[in-house]
């Protein structure tokens, strides 16, 4: 089970990534985007890179049987979704108004 939520971690971030590479905006997180994401895995999800590395912690953590990646798991979903996913949010609203606001009303932040 393990090495499958890795897989699909891995197969998530790169079709993630593809793409956003695809309408030339950066992966990188702080960064600016140039275009609002709306294809491939963001249509499913607004952060389909966290959610990949979620699942990589997650895989670890069950691969390793170790109470101390349950907790970094734990805490990296409590930063991202209470400080960075919401301040990018906030960025990507004043960057593309109206645009964003609808797709937020039709895909979920998480699934």
């Amino acid at each position: 089970m393990a090495l499958g939520l890795l897989a699909g971690a891995v197969c998530l971030g790169a079709w993630a990534a593809r793409t956003m590479r695809s309408v030339d905006t950066p992966i990188e997180p702080g960064l600016l985007p140039r275009a609002l994401v709306v294809t491939g895995p963001f249509r499913y999800t607004r952060n389909p890179l966290y959610l990949a590395l979620l699942q990589v912690s997650g895989a670890f953590t069950a691969l390793t049987a170790s109470l101390w990646f349950a907790v970094g798991t734990a805490a990296i979903g409590v930063a991202l979704n209470g400080y960075v996913i919401p301040r990018e949010e906030r960025e990507l609203a004043e960057l593309f108004g109206d645009k964003y606001e609808h797709y937020v009303r039709r895909v979920r932040r998480w699934l």
